[in-house]
């Protein structure tokens, strides 16, 4: 299991890889070890104009997962992420884990903010419009994750409850 070492939160010193945004199961501690090995956390934040929905058909997780589209709504909270600081070597696994070389999830670029600053960092974007509710191992995975950020739950419960 990875160590949280937050300790340099605000710290933007010279990084040694990608920046990248997590906010479904690539939150999960556990799974995110599994996938890349040892990892760094660079921050905790939220992205501001993206809310949690869940698309696609997962044959790992029997279901449609986590995606991010974007809102216009100004009263909806926004998504917490966490966002790492990856090798190239762990983007490159990070690009095949998330299908992008096939076209099931995309790379763009996009705002994070943290306790600290606003910046741009490298997040995952699921290609389907066909949206609807994730399986229940799916939605622990995720929320394994919330539960070690500390995380407000509440916005992954209205994600789930608005997935149709």
């Amino acid at each position: 299991m990875a160590t949280f070492n937050l300790g340099g939160l605000g710290a933007r010193s010279e990084k040694a890889g990608t920046m990248m945004i997590a906010y479904g199961s690539n939150l999960n501690p556990v799974l995110m070890g599994e996938r890349v090995g040892p990892y760094r956390i660079y921050s905790i934040g939220t992205v501001p104009g993206y809310r949690l929905t869940f698309a696609g058909q997962s044959r790992r997780w029997g279901g449609p997962v986590a995606t991010l589209v974007k809102t216009t709504r100004e009263t909806a909270k926004s998504t917490p992420v966490v966002v790492y600081v990856l090798d190239d070597d762990q983007m490159e696994t990070m690009d095949a884990n998330e299908g992008v070389g096939i076209g099931v999830y995309r790379k763009e670029q996009i705002y994070v903010t943290t306790p600290f600053e606003k910046f741009r960092a490298t997040v995952y974007l699921h290609n389907s419009t066909e949206y609807g509710k994730p399986t229940r191992e799916y939605v622990n995975a995720i929320r394994r994750g919330y539960k070690s950020f500390g995380f407000d739950e509440s916005i992954l419960d209205a994600a789930i409850r608005a997935a149709k």
